[in-house]
């Protein structure tokens, strides 16, 4: 049983969500890549979900959003079931789920070296993997830096997607797919537009200074050792049904080549107990303390009222950010304060 999740309206994440058995069931094809923008049009406009960067890789995704209302469960799991459905009705021969039975990993962003690491981490996925010499070749669905930097210029991009033609009939004929401008809860509003910008803009810059670092590194160590990249005519070929020879490529690839992440921008995650997917995301050792510390306190609140509930108990008030006993028990939470900034409530022990 996975430990539960604190689900905070504003807050900004990472997420990802792997393939069963690591097949390739995303195999790059302009066809998949016009119905998975569908898929996350519709899901992210009916949970107000804001998109700001996009990379699926031939087994998984990464998805850079903000959960503007704090829906993010649902928006994940309609997400997930219209994405199982398009792929199977690209490739009908897959039997069984497509997706992995682990649960997806959502981390918490705190602050902005944070939000740079992570944008350069998901943005490099495919040269680290070996796949392609620049994340810009990549030929699925991928949010490339001058797709960002046009984000940066005009506040956002969006893009009309006409409905898959062998599913999904209950959906509208058309949805827009839309990136937007990431910006911390501090900055929303017309007023901090400018600011916002800037802020975003470095991020920006941050990120793509350290992805064409890693280009370059990977190119070099490429001609050193002879390696080559799969490259798109490879990628084509490629089965829906095949998977990586080994468990953990991409790191046997960064090893053998001799690369990895800048350790100037490389994140720090925090894993609660060592048995889960990490929760928080962030560069600053006393932010990430704190952030556990508070993610702890939560969880210990949240243990004690679900015991008291099962033990029968009336009046039993969970903790704020509460979401399954909530949603699936009605169960009686505390309130979180309309336009709290969920970064002050995730370092605030009070």
């Amino acid at each position: 049983m996975t430990l539960p999740r604190r689900i905070l309206p504003g807050t900004s994440y990472v997420v990802a969500r792997r393939c069963t058995e690591r097949r390739f069931h995303f195999t790059p094809t302009a066809a998949l890549v016009r119905d998975f923008k569908y898929v996350l049009a519709c899901a992210a406009d009916t949970f107000d979900i804001e998109l700001h960067a996009v990379v699926f890789m031939s087994n998984h995704y990464h998805l850079w959003l903000t959960d503007t209302s704090g829906l993010l469960p649902k928006f994940m799991h309609t997400l997930n079931r219209n994405l199982a459905r398009v792929v199977k009705s690209h490739y009908p021969d897959i039997e069984g789920e497509v997706f992995d039975r682990q649960p997806y990993n959502a981390l918490m962003i705190l602050g902005q070296a944070a939000a740079t690491a992570e944008l350069a981490y998901l943005l490099a996925n495919p040269v680290k993997a070996r796949l392609v010499e620049r994340h810009d070749e990549w030929p699925g669905l991928i949010t490339t830096g001058a797709m960002l930097a046009e984000v940066l210029a005009r506040g956002g991009v969006e893009e009309t997607v006409p409905r898959p033609v062998k599913t999904l009939r209950t959906l509208p004929p058309q949805a827009t797919y839309r990136i937007t401008l990431y910006r911390p809860h501090s900055l929303y509003g017309a007023e901090h537009r400018n600011e916002a910008a800037r802020f975003m803009g470095e991020i920006l810059k941050g990120a793509l200074d350290e992805v064409e670092a890693q280009e370059s590194a990977l190119a070099e160590a490429r001609r050193f050792s002879g390696c080559k990249v799969l490259g798109r005519a490879r990628l084509a070929r490629q089965s829906h049904l095949e998977r990586p020879r080994s468990p953990e490529l991409s790191q046997q690839c960064a090893q053998q080549l001799g690369t990895s992440q800048s350790k100037t921008l490389a994140p720090s995650r925090y894993d609660t107990f060592q048995r889960i997917k990490p929760a928080l995301v962030a560069r600053c050792k006393d932010l990430m303390r704190t952030a556990s510390a508070v993610l702890n306190a939560w969880r210990t609140a949240y243990r004690k009222a679900r015991s008291e509930m099962q033990r029968g108990l009336k009046g039993v008030c969970l903790p704020a950010g509460t979401w399954w006993l909530k949603e699936q028990r009605l169960a009686q939470c505390e309130t979180v304060p309309q336009g709290a900034d969920p970064v002050a409530l995730c370092l605030s022990l009070g």
